[in-house]
């Protein structure tokens, strides 16, 4: 059973359960509806790697991470030096973010290149 803890924003306040990653899905589905539709992309896998001489942890959904894969593949470069390629490159603090946007980046180049190739 999961220990309740009070807020810490305010004194005396009721006791909250933590999220876990159901409770957290079951959340985001009553205000998203494709989430419902898609819970089973809301699970994120979490891997370790070396970014910038420091370890790290990343969590993205799996379909970033085939992504990622696909992308460094193509490239002709493993995953990890995609991502501290990403990494120097990124203007955002959040490197699950970060990485969201590359891979949405990469997608959108290539689409382009195949408009104007047809």
């Amino acid at each position: 059973m999961l220990k309740q803890e009070p807020s810490p924003t305010k004194p005396g306040a009721r006791p909250r359960l933590p999220m876990t990653p159901k409770s957290r899905a079951k959340r985001l589905s009553a205000w998203i509806p494709s989430a419902r539709r898609h819970e089973e992309l809301l699970p994120m896998l979490k891997r370790s790697l070396t970014l910038a001489g420091h370890r790290t942890s990343l969590a993205l959904e799996a379909e970033y991470w085939h992504a990622l894969e696909e992308i460094a593949r193509i490239q002709n470069v493993t995953v990890p030096v995609l991502l501290g390629r990403i990494d120097a490159e990124r203007t955002t603090h959040n490197m699950s973010s970060a990485v969201r946007l590359a891979v949405l980046e990469y997608y959108r180049n290539r689409s382009d290149l195949a408009d104007i190739s047809t």
